[in-house]
């Protein structure tokens, strides 16, 4: 396998990506253990999303996995219609991850606000998501929890698909967990036969109808009385908004869409046969659309978010200067200096395993709920413990820089298999050209870097055939 040996990863103007690249600007968001605030990156004067989450809140909560999973998915996705990634940092106490901004809002804030979209807006809405499911579902990814608090608007009302927290890998074997908010959960989630990338299709058919008539079609006073309708109670399509009490005029191929979407049974479900997504795009709701300007964005969107309101909930913004105690800063990074009589892995009985970049926490890895460590050995302290998760987020929550793909002009060598930042003059423009070629066939930013060092190798070894077979020749 080709590496990329790229010495400018996770570096702006030199210097390693941190806080102080970027302006801090209004809160917009908040989490069980982190907040999101728009940014403005200093040196592009381009608008972001921050996501910050405290280290010590999620070790508390046990999620450090869920970050982990989800920054990695994220890094290796790149869609016109997904929330992308763009930087990710840490500092001490929290964990940053920079993403684009979509200052339109989320759709449940609009909903809200509204009570309920026309068929034309949902069904537009509805193109965009097929398209973010689509791509997810050929990474073999499942997002899992697909709800209107997870699309957001961009500014000129395109769809974007975000919060990864519990999305996941999916192979042959079945996922088995109950992940996902209880009411977008597909029946199949709560049998113990196990279930797969269907469960997307089922949660986009909830989410179409609660976007038109304003609530969702299974409710239930507890959970129990939620998952029994969810897997029995009939689907009933109603005729007017259930908020709004507005007639709503679905056409009779929208009607059938929502229906086949909400299959119970997964073999009859669309998009979950043979024909896979393209039995949705088919669907005769979606008549006359050309799929591929669907992608490209080249449609306009009907519903376009008003510039001239914040398009979010100001309560944020408010509770963020009035009672948070400990505001966000910049505060270098205090130095590591092992304190004496400080805890080894090996004083604590735990194997090098244990403690190595590549594994898990110490929490959620070997030990059990009362601390004892591996074979038996010394139970570990709560504070052995935490500090142990801490080093465990130190050593493996990199630096990463998403431009370094833009700014990348480098050269493989192809007998150490490497890239050089030393590029011939002669060569100096295949690798941009290659990239750019990959980029418009939809590829992400990772995939096109890879193009190109296929295509940079291909090359060169051609080069050295000819160079060899035109030597050999010579007197």
């Amino acid at each position: 396998m080709v590496s990329l040996n790229i010495s400018q990863h996770g570096v702006t103007n030199g210097l390693p990506v941190d806080l102080r690249h970027f302006e801090l600007l209004r809160c917009v968001g908040k989490g069980a253990f982190g907040k999101v605030r728009i940014v403005e990156k200093k040196d592009t004067k381009q608008l972001y999303a921050l996501k910050y989450i405290n280290k010590m809140q999620c070790i508390k909560m046990r999620a450090v996995p869920n970050i982990f999973r989800e920054r990695a998915i994220l890094e290796e996705i790149d869609h016109p219609f997904v929330v992308n990634l763009r930087f990710a940092f840490q500092d001490d106490e929290n964990m940053f991850m920079v993403l684009d901004l979509m200052n339109g809002g989320d759709v449940r804030y609009h909903l809200d606000r509204l009570g309920g979209f026309s068929p034309d807006v949902v069904r537009f809405i509805a193109m965009e998501l097929v398209c973010a499911l689509s791509y997810l579902h050929k990474k073999h990814i499942v997002h899992r929890d697909l709800k209107p608090d997870n699309v957001l608007f961009d500014k000129d009302g395109h769809v974007h698909l975000t919060d990864f927290n519990i999305a996941v890998h999916y192979n042959i074997k079945r996922l088995t967990s109950q992940s996902g908010t209880l009411s977008y959960m597909a029946p199949e989630v709560f049998t113990k036969t196990g279930y797969s990338w269907p469960i997307d299709w089922w949660s986009l058919g909830i989410f179409l109808y609660e976007a038109l008539f304003g609530k969702r079609p299974f409710r239930g006073q507890t959970d129990e009385e939620l998952r029994d309708n969810i897997c029995h109670q009939d689907l009933h399509v109603p005729i007017v908004n259930l908020v709004t009490n507005k007639p709503v005029a679905l056409s009779s191929e929208g009607e059938n869409l929502l229906r086949r979407l909400l299959e119970r049974d997964v073999r009859k479900r669309i998009g979950c046969g043979t024909m896979g997504v393209e039995e949705i795009e088919a669907h005769p709701w979606f008549r006359g659309i050309d799929w591929d300007t669907v992608q490209r964005m080249k449609y306009q969107p009907i519903f376009v978010p008003d510039p001239n309101q914040a398009n979010f909930d100001p309560t944020f913004d408010l509770e963020e200067l009035l009672l948070d105690d400990n505001p966000l800063n910049y505060r270098p990074r205090k130095k590591k200096v092992p304190k004496q009589g400080q805890q080894t892995a090996a004083s604590v009985g735990l194997s090098p395993a244990n403690t190595t970049p590549n594994s898990r926490p110490l929490s959620h890895n070997g030990q059990s709920k009362k601390g004892q460590g591996p074979e038996g050995k010394r139970k570990l302290t709560p504070k052995e413990r935490l500090q142990l998760d801490l080093d465990y987020i130190d050593a493996n929550f990199k630096l990463f820089d998403s431009s370094v793909f833009e700014r990348y002009n480098g050269f493989v060598d192809p007998s150490t298999m490497t890239v050089s930042d030393e590029v011939p003059s002669w060569f100096s423009g295949i690798p941009k050209r290659d990239t750019a070629f990959a980029q418009q066939h939809g590829k992400s930013r990772v995939e096109a870097a890879a193009a190109t060092v296929r295509r940079t190798i291909s090359k060169w070894l051609t080069a050295a055939k000819c160079f060899r077979s035109v030597t050999s020749a010579l007197p």
